[in-house]
């Protein structure tokens, strides 16, 4: 379960001020977070399910991984 200020950063993200200020972005999607983990960009945290996080086994070693429910992303 993420705590309330996981859930408020990520969620601020939404709003392009809040990536211009932070220089970071939100992915979505199988595909795309499959293509983000293989290339050279500095993945700061996967947030996902327990289960998603599992099909994507060696990709995510060495990286901050937080697993949510999925009441986390409504």
């Amino acid at each position: 379960m993420l705590s309330k200020k996981q859930i408020s950063s990520i969620t601020a993200l939404h709003q392009k001020k809040f990536r211009k200020q932070t220089g970071t972005f939100i992915a979505e999607g199988e595909k795309v977070i499959r293509d983000l983990l293989r290339s050279d960009y500095k993945i700061l945290a996967v947030y996902g399910t327990e289960e998603k996080l599992n099909e994507f086994g060696e990709l995510l070693h060495g990286l901050s991984v937080h697993p949510a429910d999925e009441k986390d992303f409504e």
